[in-house]
């Protein structure tokens, strides 16, 4: 029987958050009834996914004449060829 019982709850911390409630059918074979709750939420927009970066787009050729001006036997010759001191 798809008849709601007492089990099925939302707990909030306010009762004007939840909008809706509509009871579905369970799937399968489950004896658990499916449960959409329609919430008015009011959240700031995060932008927890920043865009890829776009390889194609570098100047590589001012990146290796940049490369090109640094002496890198002055800079990394005292390290004796140890790559992680490096």
């Amino acid at each position: 029987m798809d008849t709601p019982h007492l089990l099925d709850l939302v707990i909030t911390d306010t009762q004007d958050i939840v909008q809706d409630i509509t009871f579905h059918s369970p799937l399968g074979k489950s004896d658990h009834a499916i449960l959409q709750i329609v919430c008015k939420l009011n959240s700031p927009m995060v932008n927890c996914c920043p865009g890829k970066i776009n390889y194609g787009k570098g100047n590589y050729e001012n990146f290796r004449k940049s490369l090109d001006n640094i002496d890198w036997i002055q800079m990394l010759g005292s390290y004796n060829g140890d790559g992680d001191k490096m």
